[in-house]
């Protein structure tokens, strides 16, 4: 009985530490990529549960949704001297998942880059 109830306690111990490396969880907001020593292995775009190589598969999120990319305002000075507040925004989407990682890496690089080509 002593020895049922060890074997319980340390298959818990393992499953508990084991369970969240060899397994991830797509949300259906979400993409996922999965890389190995940062080679893409795997873009998963339907949620669901997915097992990968524990330890040695990392999982990159992204959002499917739209992104709003929203720089700050900027003065402009009329020829009537008059000063005009420009409050620009653009919006878009992660079509490649693949590509986006290659060009820009992060959702938050990608807002910077977005920023700087609507303000120019």
């Amino acid at each position: 009985m002593k020895l049922i109830a060890i074997l319980l306690v340390v298959g818990a111990l393992i499953a508990g530490l084991l369970g969240p490396q060899i397994f991830f969880v797509v949300d259906e907001k979400q993409v996922a990529i999965v890389t190995r020593f940062g080679d893409v292995q795997q873009e998963v775009q339907s949620p669901g549960l997915y097992a990968k190589t524990p330890f040695v598969d990392s999982v990159t999120y992204f959002e499917k949704r739209l992104l709003i990319f929203d720089a700050p305002p900027d003065s402009l000075l009329t020829k009537d001297k008059k000063r005009l507040i420009i409050d620009v925004y653009a919006r878009g989407r992660i079509v490649d998942p693949k590509l986006f990682r290659e060009t820009v890496r992060t959702e938050t690089q990608a807002a910077s880059r977005a920023v700087d080509i609507i303000t120019s």
